[in-house]
C-alpha cells in the first residue's frame, strides 16, 4: 500500500534505518500527492502513530522541506494546520552526460525547469571529461545564483553499464568511474547516478504520458537504442541494474559489427548515425534524392515528410525493424503503453503505422489489442531523466534519510 508506513517497534535495531527510510518516504509521498494535508490526515493515511508523524514533520521542517500553508476545520471542530511541500524554494541539479555534449538543468521540486545549459564536450578520456564536468557545473551554479542551502542533490545520467559507478561507456574508455562520489566530494551535496535511458523511462512515468499506467516500456532512438521498463509502477532493474539493451538484439546475422563486438545488432541498422550513414551511402551510389550530401537525421526526416522516396524508404525500414522488436516486447511483457522517444519520432506519422502493423502481425492478439503506442512529451527536456532519479530518491526516502542525517 503506497501510503502505509511501518511501526519501528516491530523491528530490530539492524533494520531500524530501513524502517525510518520507508516511513520518511511514505510521508513524503502523501504530502506530494495529497497536499495540503494535516498531521491528523497524515497519521490516518500512513497508519503511523501521531508521535511518529510529529517527529517526521519536525525533521522535514528542519531541512526546509515543508511549510504550513493554511488551516482547516477538523472533524472535532478544532482548526488543524495544513502542510505542503516547499517545492518552489528547494533546488535539484540534473546533469545529462551524452556522447558529444553535457546538459545541466536546475529544477525545483515540482519538476519545473528553472535554467538549462548545454555545452559541447571536448575531452576524450575519463579524466578530461570529469574535469570539464566539474568546471562547467561550478560555472552553472554561479549563473543560477543558487543558495547552496537550497540545493538538495545533484544527479547525473549517462549511457553505458552503470551501478553506483560507471563500468562501461560506448564511446569512451572508463575505469570504474565514481563520478557521483566525485561530485558529492567537490560540491558537498548528495549526488546520484543513473542510466540515461532508464532514467527517462522513470521521468515519463512521473511526469509524462505513462503517468497513468503501472506497466510501460520506454524506447529511445538516438546515437544508440535502449529501453526502460516500468513494472507495477516501479523501475525494473534486472541483475545489478542492467537491462533494456534492445539495441543489441541481433537482427541481421550476416550484418556489420557493432561496437559491442557482436554482428548485426539492431543498433547497426536503427540509430541516428546508421540512418545518416545509409543515406550517404545511397547518395554516393547515385540514387535520386533531394536529401543533401552528408545529411543528419533531421535532413532525412524532413525529406521523408515531403515525400522523397529514398528518405521514405529509410524511415519505413526503421519502422519495420523497430516494429519487429516491439512486437516481441509486447509478447514478453504485455505492457499497457509503449512510448517512443528521440529525433526519429518527428516522423511519427510515417513511423507508427509500420510499427503498429508489425505489432498486430507478430504479437499475441490478447496482448496487442490493448497496448497503446505513443510518443514522448519530454524530448525537449534533456535533463528530466536525471531529475527523475532525485525524485525517486525522495519518494523512497533515500535522499530524505541523507538530508536529515546531514542536518543532525
Amino acid at each position: 500500500m503506497e501510503g502505509r508506513g511501518i511501526n519501528p517497534q516491530h523491528h530490530t535495531a539492524a533494520s531500524l534505518d530501513l524502517v525510518k527510510q520507508i516511513n520518511l518516504g511514505t510521508v513524503f509521498r502523501l504530502l506530494d500527492k495529497e497536499e495540503p494535508i494535516s498531521r491528523i490526515q497524515l497519521a490516518k493515511l500512513s497508519q503511523l502513530a501521531p508521535a511518529s508523524i510529529t517527529k517526521i514533520i519536525r525533521q522535514f521542517s528542519e531541512i526546509g522541506l515543508i511549510k504550513e500553508v493554511a488551516t482547516q476545520v477538523s472533524t472535532g471542530g478544532r482548526r488543524a494546520v495544513s502542510l505542503a511541500l516547499n517545492k518552489h524554494s528547494l533546488r535539484a541539479l540534473a546533469i545529462r552526460l551524452g556522447r558529444r555534449n553535457m546538459t545541466l538543468g536546475m529544477y525545483d521540486l515540482s519538476a519545473k525547469l528553472i535554467k538549462e545549459h548545454t555545452i559541447p564536450i571536448s575531452g576524450l578520456n575519463q579524466q578530461a571529461v570529469e574535469s570539464e564536468l566539474v568546471l562547467h557545473t561550478e560555472q552553472f551554479l554561479t549563473q543560477c545564483t543558487c543558495d547552496q542551502n537550497n540545493l538538495i542533490a545533484i544527479s547525473i545520467t549517462l549511457p553505458g553499464i552503470i551501478t553506483d559507478v560507471v563500468h562501461y561507456m560506448p564511446h569512451m574508455k572508463v575505469n570504474q568511474w565514481d563520478i557521483a562520489a566525485r561530485l558529492k566530494q567537490h560540491f558537498k551535496v548528495n549526488a546520484f547516478i543513473g542510466h540515461d535511458i532508464r532514467s527517462l523511462a522513470l521521468a515519463e512515468h512521473y511526469f509524462g504520458v505513462t503517468a497513468s499506467c503501472k506497466d510501460s516500456i520506454f524506447i529511445r532512438i538516438h546515437n544508440g537504442i535502449g529501453a526502460g521498463i516500468i513494472v507495477d509502477g516501479k523501475m525494473f532493474s534486472g541483475k545489478k541494474g542492467h537491462l533494456g539493451e534492445i539495441g543489441h538484439i541481433q537482427m541481421e546475422p550476416s550484418g556489420i559489427q557493432c561496437h559491442c563486438g557482436h554482428i548485426g545488432c539492431l543498433e547497426t541498422i536503427l540509430s541516428n548515425r546508421t540512418i545518416e550513414q545509409e543515406a550517404q551511402k545511397r547518395i554516393e551510389a547515385g540514387l535520386n534524392t533531394s536529401i543533401p550530401s552528408n545529411p543528419d537525421i533531421h535532413d532525412v526526416i524532413k525529406k521523408a515528410l515531403l515525400g522523397d522516396e529514398l528518405a521514405l524508404d529509410l524511415i519505413n525500414r526503421a519502422g519495420y525493424y523497430l516494429g519487429k522488436v516491439i512486437a516481441q516486447l509486447v509478447n514478453l511483457l504485455n505492457p499497457e503503453k509503449i512510448v517512443l522517444s528521440g529525433e526519429l519520432t518527428q516522423a511519427h506519422s510515417l513511423l507508427l503505422p509500420n510499427i503498429k502493423k508489425l505489432i498486430q502481425s507478430e504479437s499475441l492478439p490478447n496482448f496487442n489489442q490493448s497496448v497503446e503506442l505513443g510518443i514522448s512529451t519530454l524530448d525537449h527536456n534533456s535533463a528530466i531523466g536525471s531529475f527523475a532519479i532525485i525524485k525517486q530518491a525522495l519518494l523512497d526516502g533515500t535522499l530524505l534519510m541523507k538530508l536529515i542525517t546531514d542536518n543532525e
